[in-house]
């Protein structure tokens, strides 16, 4: 087994060795993965550090002696890392960087071109609300896209956790275990910027999580960002004048 990272500006991991099949994870350039088989142009990997396993493309990711420990990362403007080939890359905002700026792999050698954006350990309401605007700015009325972590199209999932890396805290991939998370809010009136709301279908099965981003607003992805009215019962929609998720329970990560 051999590790890796992402050297494209991100790469779909698929279910199956096709890209017609379903998409299970999006890697942006600098993560990493663990190379697990290999088989003609496709390559079985596991994204390191979960347990999402999946397909990727040969020439999608280099190999590395280790996998660098990142405290920086890509900030909203997005960037550029240029390579030994002189090929530019176009970096996501959240993509991981060195502090040196520079990422070195078996093969090639890739100088971001762009300033480290440095993680704030920890979320802070006062201190970081400047960050939470900028946040929803940059991604309100992007579009869904299953299990993307781009302002090209992502999920629920994805949002929120591009917020918290912001913050040096790496969300689960799935709402099972996101819910295990954090200190439960008991009163809607006591929720704040930076918690993530969770709501359940007609189930009772948790299916969507948001942002706090007001006292009585979420930012969440449905068929675009989008922020909606919280109340007790659930997200309001106005375009629809109607609730579209039900409340189930306000987590806070940070406390």
């Amino acid at each position: 087994m051999a590790l890796a990272v992402c050297t494209l500006s991100s790469i779909s991991v698929y279910q199956e060795p096709k890209i017609a099949a379903v998409r299970v994870y999006e890697l942006l350039f600098g993560e990493g993965l663990l190379v697990l088989e290999r088989a003609k142009e496709w390559v079985y990997i596991r994204v390191l550090e979960t347990d999402i396993q999946g397909w990727v493309m040969e020439g999608q990711f280099e190999e590395v002696d280790a996998v660098p420990t990142y405290d920086f990362i890509v900030d909203d403007v997005g960037g550029f890392a240029l390579g030994d080939e002189q090929a530019t890359i176009a970096l996501f905002h959240g993509s991981p960087m060195p502090e040196n700026g520079v990422l070195t792999t078996k093969v090639n050698t890739y100088n971001f071109l762009n300033d480290p954006l440095k993680v704030n350990f920890g979320f802070e309401v006062e201190r970081d609300r400047e960050t939470l605007e900028n946040f929803t700015a940059t991604y309100l009325n992007k579009t869904v896209a299953h299990k993307g972590r781009t302002e090209h199209g992502l999920d629920s999932i994805g949002l929120c956790g591009l917020f918290y890396r912001h913050f040096g805290f790496e969300l689960p991939k799935d709402l099972e275990s996101m819910l295990t998370l954090g200190k439960a809010i008991d009163f809607i009136s006591e929720i704040q910027d930076g918690d993530l709301a969770f709501f359940e279908n007609e189930e009772g099965i948790v299916d969507h999580v948001g942002l706090v981003v007001s006292e009585d607003e979420v930012l969440h992805v449905r068929e675009k960002v989008r922020i909606d009215h919280l109340d007790n019962e659930g997200l309001f929609n106005k375009d629809l004048n109607q609730v579209t998720h039900k409340l189930r329970i306000v987590k806070r990560i940070f406390d």
